[in-house]
């Protein structure tokens, strides 16, 4: 069996023993050892294996020695084995400032890397490989005396839990020169001698991110260290622990029977099922029953299961392949959490300003995510996830609260009502009614303004969260677009106290006269509110519909950058001081709970 590496191997006189004997050789991994395989497979598998020209484990300890001297080779002689230094760091401060364009330099031209995929760069493999939190692990080493850089990697397999030799991970390695310039880098992967397998790319996209991040960190006293990015976590719950409940506004959650012996699967029979059934039964009662003639008789074709699934493992029968990646999104207090765990942090730790700002860096939402949450949450306080997704955020309607509290005021009564502590178990009249005429203000708006607009158009919003802030909400109650204006935010207030006045003078305490008509206060909170709300969705124009039971008042309301600044900071500064260490440490609750 001495020739059995070459391509013109006759494997058809292979018994089942010595195929699976020459994949193994290979480090081709069979699960359960190959048992189950047919022949047919196993045969198939070592064609493949053959024309691939797979070598032997042995063969390829050879060549990994022979590969890794070329790559560590330089005009200055040979570069220390990346195994025996010592010295390895998640501290990158002394590293050369690597770059997108140092990336793309070293990529393009390479196997699956033209200029055209490059400017695509995040539809490819190894750049999803980074983005979802493959790359677990990234150290460097800097050579004493030497203009070298090592760096080695571990990146989790996108698609198996173990790599091909048993791992958990790929652990390779790339070398930067001082100029930032890729010398070389290796893989262990089957396509990684080259130094441009995914894996690698990930690694690459995964520094430059760091270097990059690190570049626009205005605060010059912070280390330059490597952060695991965040990556979506897909664990399950126990049965027991799921809480099935319907959302509804302004009441109190009761506690249901906990489903210990729920069936998930449908309870629905198929129909033709159940006519066989009938008809079999039907037969055994009464053969000569007329009723039989009108009831479809079975197929009669009956293909075993085996069969079936091997129809369904050949490739050539898969119509298409679909690539789904999965997409979380957590509540602040989960998100607390995931970071407590990741971070191995006990119960009874002490929150420091370093850890809340590690908490800040770890909330971390795309756009998508944030689409998402806006896409579930339209029926607003008719939604659980609307009210979870509120819970620790500072949103638009406390904007005036928190950016009026006095340094010797005490926050815990507004962490209580950002946090939700303490939830309505009644609806408020004033409350209720507004939310009842919401609807008909919203009729009456439109009623005046359609015939004003070209194709005029009012949807209901959810909760918007922006990237930029994501500790920061908004939920708008209509959002307006036309053809012939910029898209405007419709923000509804009813006045339940002065429900019977004009909506001019019941909400005269908060309007200026002009003499094109009315404008809002700067020193209210609706000002704050909608401020915030234009600032969060990216809309610069805000339509304030003010209705009482003598019909509606409409006050435009212009985004004012300055204004914006002015508030975020004190937002930022009340969520990092109280609002973080309390979705941390639950300090708050405790006392409420005690």
């Amino acid at each position: 069996m001495a020739n059995m590496a070459s391509g013109d191997v006759d494997f058809s006189k292979y018994k089942v023993e010595n195929l699976k004997k020459y994949l193994s050789d290979r480090g081709i991994q069979l699960s359960d050892r190959g048992k189950g395989k047919r022949r047919a497979e196993l045969l198939e598998l070592c064609q493949n294996a053959a024309e691939m020209k797979q070598q032997k484990l042995e063969e390829v300890v050879e060549s990994f020695d022979r590969v890794l001297e070329e790559k560590l080779q330089t005009n200055e002689g040979l570069l220390p084995n990346p195994d025996t230094l010592r010295s390895w760091s998640h501290n990158f401060a002394s590293i050369p400032e690597f770059t997108f364009a140092d990336l793309y330099s070293y990529l393009v031209g390479k196997d699956d890397y033209s200029v055209e995929n490059l400017r695509s760069f995040k539809s490819l493999h190894g750049y999803k490989l980074f983005h979802d939190g493959h790359v677990e692990d990234l150290q460097c080493c800097r050579l004493e005396n030497k203009p070298f850089s090592y760096f080695q990697f571990k990146v989790k397999p996108a698609e198996r839990a173990k790599t091909e030799d048993g791992q958990s991970t790929y652990n390779g390695f790339f070398i930067l020169k001082s100029s930032a310039e890729v010398h070389a880098a290796y893989c262990p992967c089957k396509g990684g001698s080259d130094g441009a397998c995914k894996h690698v790319t990930a690694a690459l996209f995964d520094l430059q991110s760091m270097v990059s991040s690190n570049l626009t960190n205005t605060c010059t006293s912070e280390k330059c260290l490597w952060k695991r990015r965040n990556r979506n976590s897909d664990y399950a719950i126990r049965l027991e622990d799921l809480n099935i409940v319907k959302a509804e506004f302004g009441k109190e959650e009761k506690l249901h029977l906990k489903p210990y012996h729920f069936d998930p699967r449908s309870t629905l029979t198929n129909s033709s099922t159940l006519k066989e059934k009938l008809r079999q039964g039907l037969k055994q009662v009464c053969p000569d029953a007329v009723a039989l003639q009108f009831l479809p008789s079975s197929s009669g074709l009956d293909i075993p299961e085996a069969s079936v699934a091997e129809y369904i493992a050949c490739d050539a029968n898969v119509e298409h392949h679909e690539t789904v990646y999965p997409m979380y999104i957590y509540t602040m207090k989960e998100y607390a959490d995931v970071f407590k765990s990741e971070k191995n942090i006990a119960k009874d730790f002490c929150c420091n300003d370093e850890l809340v700002e590690e908490f800040i860096d770890f909330l971390n939402l795309d756009q998508t995510q944030c689409d998402t949450i806006c896409a579930k949450t339209v029926q607003q306080g008719g939604s659980q996830f609307w009210i979870d997704q509120r819970t620790g955020r500072i949103t638009a309607s406390n904007f005036y609260k928190i950016c009026h509290l006095k340094d010797t005021t005490d926050k815990t009564n507004t962490i209580k009502l950002l946090m939700n502590y303490c939830p309505m178990k009644n609806v408020p009249e004033p409350l209720e009614w507004g939310h009842r005429k919401e609807i008909s203000a919203a009729k009456l708006y439109f009623k005046k303004l359609n015939h004003k607009h070209c194709d005029l158009l009012l949807k209901e919003s959810g909760l918007v969260v922006n990237p930029l802030w994501p500790f920061l909400g908004a939920s708008p109650d209509r959002v307006q677009y036309c053809k012939c204006h910029p898209k405007t935010l419709v923000e509804i207030k009813g006045l339940f106290s002065k429900r019977n006045l004009l909506p001019a003078v019941a909400a005269a305490d908060k309007l200026i006269k002009t003499t094109n008509g009315y404008q809002l206060k700067v020193e209210t909170t609706w000002y704050y509110q909608i401020q915030g709300q234009m600032a969060i969705t990216g809309v610069k124009h805000t339509a304030l519909v003010i209705y009482t039971n003598k019909g509606i008042l409409i006050v435009p309301v212009e985004f004012d950058p300055v204004f914006w600044l002015t508030i975020l900071k004190k937002l930022q500064l009340f969520f990092v001081g109280h609002l973080a260490p309390e979705l941390l440490t639950g300090r708050v609750l405790k006392d409420v709970k005690n």
